[in-house]
């Protein structure tokens, strides 16, 4: 099943996971199909959200995301590849900082990728206008 990845998907995904978390908890890989059925679910339910103002993010506390993560790379023929995977994400509010990893990636031609992503030193700008740098 083709499915498009987005930058406007990308940044709902992003919204929403710093709001809902879900994990399959299984220690399989899943498929292409199954992580993009959670994939699409998200996007659903995170579409009809606003970009959250940074300004507004709370000072205290922490949220995680862990769920599935889309990526779209240019492949070798000029053809996008697609590829999903699983991710956790920590936001701590008290610090500004963003941390956490990728990985179990599938490709759109079921293709499983070794190797993760780690996400570290990463952070929110709290003065960033939502009009320039989310649309």
């Amino acid at each position: 099943m083709a499915r498009m990845i987005t930058r406007g998907g990308l940044l709902a995904l992003a919204a929403a996971g710093l709001l809902s978390g879900c994990s399959d908890g299984g220690d399989s890989r899943a498929s292409y199909d199954e992580l993009g059925d959670e994939f699409d679910a998200l996007l659903d339910r995170s579409d009809p959200l606003p970009i959250t103002d940074p300004s507004t993010l709370p000072v205290s506390g922490s949220a995680t995301y862990e769920g599935v993560v889309g990526l779209s790379t240019p492949g070798n023929d000029g053809i996008p590849a697609d590829m999903l995977g699983e991710m956790t994400l920590v936001a701590d509010f008290s610090s500004d900082d963003l941390s956490g990893s990728a990985g179990d990636f599938v490709t759109d031609q079921n293709e499983e990728l070794d190797g993760r992503l780690d996400i570290s030193n990463g952070g929110f700008d709290r003065d960033a206008d939502v009009d320039v740098f989310y649309t």
